[in-house]
């Protein structure tokens, strides 16, 4: 906690591109995804998207695991870009779902189903979107 105190007085004083310049270093000390999660989180209820697209990029870089793809995938979502969604989405959502790969946790897959069936439904492809429908 002790590193948002002088992040936080830069943004105090409108020194913005300063407290920006000590937040890069901050995240890439983070090595779990959790600080993004909660980070992406406040800053989306705060109604920060550009803020929340940020953090979702960098942790996206750094981990590249499914559950920063959809965060990735939310920000293009907002973009219109729903394309890009369903290329980059479509084969690592296959594979968690075969088990060809291990998602660390359940909720990142259907994060993810989530996005896509949402990029599906606004290039009207509900036909698609279909198949990813829980089956109970």
């Amino acid at each position: 906690m002790n590193h948002i105190k002088p992040i936080a007085l830069l943004v105090e004083e409108k020194r913005i591109v300063d407290a920006l310049a000590q937040v890069r270093p901050l995240m890439a000390s983070w090595d779990e995804i959790e600080p993004f999660r909660t980070l992406v989180r406040l800053f989306d209820y705060a109604l920060m998207y550009r803020h929340s697209g940020l953090v979702a990029r960098y942790a996206h870089r750094k981990f590249n695991t499914l559950q920063t793809l959809a965060w990735l995938c939310d920000e293009w979502l907002d973009q219109r870009r729903p394309l890009d969604v369903e290329e980059a989405l479509t084969p690592r959502l296959t594979a968690a779902l075969e088990g060809r790969v291990e998602e660390p946790r359940e909720s990142a897959i259907a994060r993810a189903a989530f996005a896509l069936v949402h990029a599906l439904l606004d290039m009207q492809r509900i036909d698609v979107s279909l198949d990813y429908r829980h089956n109970e």
